[in-house]
């Protein structure tokens, strides 16, 4: 039997490990240019991470995580049928969303993501949820973008 003092020391550790690997995945999804979005369904609170905040040009407290913050932040051009297809496909029980689309920045500026989820549907014990990765590809795009400009000329 372990005592009590050595259950601590324990305890102590095991956190310190899973705040190390916290720190270590989120520093691999800020370089990756990844984030997550958890939303549990028709929820007004969805799970926004300070490396998805960033993308957005936010830090973490300056944002708040709410599903119509993330709506707010959709382009204005793209907002009703994204909004529209993610609501479609959850109500239909869709497993896996994709969609590529423009979101705009804090300072007004445009960016492309690749939106990935999969949706939970809902059972009687629990609501359904969507859990997604959120990929920031404007900088590939310009890159290809560029490239075929290049080609044509």
């Amino acid at each position: 039997m372990i005592a009590p003092f050595d259950r601590e020391a324990v305890l102590e550790e095991t956190i310190a490990d899973l705040e190390a690997l916290y720190d270590y995945h989120a520093m691999i999804l800020s370089q990756a240019r990844v984030g997550v979005l958890d939303w549990p369904v028709n929820d007004a609170r969805v799970y926004m991470p300070p490396c998805l905040k960033s993308m957005l040009g936010y830090n973490d407290e300056e944002l708040p995580d709410a599903f119509s913050e993330w709506l707010k932040h959709i382009h204005e051009e793209d907002r009703d049928s994204v909004s529209q297809e993610l609501q479609d496909a959850v109500q239909a029980g869709t497993p896996n969303y994709e969609r590529v689309h423009r979101v705009t920045r804090r300072d007004g500026s445009s960016g492309w993501i690749l939106f990935r989820a999969q949706i939970t549907p809902k059972k009687e014990d629990r609501a359904g949820r969507l859990l997604g990765a959120v990929i920031d590809i404007t900088d590939i795009r310009q890159m290809i973008g560029g490239s075929q400009r290049a080609e044509a000329q």
